[in-house]
């Protein structure tokens, strides 16, 4: 269960992974009549020593790691809990976001999916791929920057525009896959949306997107 945890991004702090505490102690349960207990019997007490397994893990990988620990683990039902150790204190911004796929993708479905998101993009890829790709971070415009910090997620892929060469070996070296969309192909859908949100302020001037009839276009 351990290694099935930190195999899935669980217990990674700085330059060491599979990192995790544990503490020793007893379970007791009473399985109903529909349950197959690994342990005792069903309808019996059940007094067994357990060992409870304590790591971090960051919000990209929670759910692969809950998933890799239910499969690895013998019970029929496991019991986990999921602590935030981060209290917000209001609304933050942030120039990226990080997700997980529904369903991990190899290289030549990601593409696609990647070019059906943005249309206007015109797709190249740099650094390493993985043979799949589920968790994704992702920086609209110029956000070759925040290539370390994407590495340091251990994410499978990195969404931004305006790689430029030395990003792109920086990629390479540090064995992650970074997807260039170009600057104007990660942020031209968002003009449509725009134009929604300034129409409902029902200003004085006429306002449409860049990829319509316009009189005025702003580059």
């Amino acid at each position: 269960v351990r290694l099935a945890m930190g195999k899935s991004g669980a217990g990674r702090i700085g330059n060491y992974e599979y990192c995790s505490f544990s503490a020793h102690g007893e379970g007791r349960f009473i399985g109903n009549t529909d349950s197959h207990p690994v342990i005792g019997e069903a309808g019996s007490m059940t007094v067994a020593p357990e060992v409870q397994i304590n790591a971090l893990v960051d919000g990209t990988h929670l759910q692969g790691v809950i998933e890799a620990m239910k499969d690895a683990h013998p019970y029929e039902e496991v019991a986990y809990e999921v602590l935030s150790l981060l209290e917000p204190k209001g609304a933050t911004q942030y120039l990226g976001r990080i997700g997980r796929l529904p369903n991990a993708l190899n290289l030549d479905t990601f593409r696609e999916w990647v070019q059906e998101a943005l249309p206007e993009a015109n797709i190249r890829f740099a650094g390493v791929a993985p043979q799949e790709i589920q968790s994704i971070a992702l920086c609209s415009g110029a956000g070759a920057e925040f290539i370390k910090d994407a590495a340091r997620l251990h994410v499978d892929a990195y969404i931004t525009g305006d790689v430029k060469y030395h990003d792109a070996q920086m990629a390479k070296e540090l064995g992650l896959l970074v997807v260039d969309a170009g600057h104007f192909g990660t942020e031209s859908i968002v003009a449509s949306g725009l134009r929604d949100y300034l129409l409902s302020k029902e200003l004085s001037v006429p306002v449409k997107a860049f990829n319509e009839q316009s009189d005025f276009f702003f580059l």
